[in-house]
């Protein structure tokens, strides 16, 4: 119902981001949410912020830790070793994420001295995870 209400009123309407604040106050994942919705409209500052507030809430919340490093290469991209931490860290709690192994080939092409097979594997690895994945997650 929550996921419903933010896709509303980011589809059908033009709304005031402190609206919707309020209603995702609460929730677990409301800062992870709010951090998509900034994220999507370009405003990486705040993006940024919602998550670090997801991650106060839960630091283990994976797709929190993700989107954190993707907005943080969307901020400057300079935040490499920082990237990597948050990424190895969902890689830590959740070996099966294709985002985070996407991700952290980015990571790896960026960086200097690093060979491009660690950038390969890691693309590899969410080709596969990415084919092999449920259209619905299990729950």
């Amino acid at each position: 119902m929550l996921l419903f209400h933010a896709f509303y009123l980011c589809n059908f309407i033009v709304f005031d981001m402190s609206s919707l604040s309020q209603l995702l106050k609460g929730a677990i994942t409301g800062g992870y949410f709010a951090g998509l919705l900034y994220q999507a409209r370009g405003l990486y500052k705040e993006a940024l912020q919602s998550f670090q507030k997801s991650l106060d809430t839960e630091p283990n919340h994976v797709p929190s830790l993700v989107s954190t490093a993707i907005v943080l290469r969307q901020l400057d991209g300079q935040s490499l070793p920082v990237m990597k931490s948050f990424l190895t860290d969902a890689l830590r709690l959740d070996r099966t994420n294709p985002s985070a192994w996407y991700n952290l080939g980015l990571v790896y092409k960026s960086e200097t001295g690093v060979s491009a097979l660690e950038a390969a594997e890691c693309f590899e690895a969410a080709e596969l995870l990415q084919e092999s994945a449920p259209v619905e997650p299990f729950r």
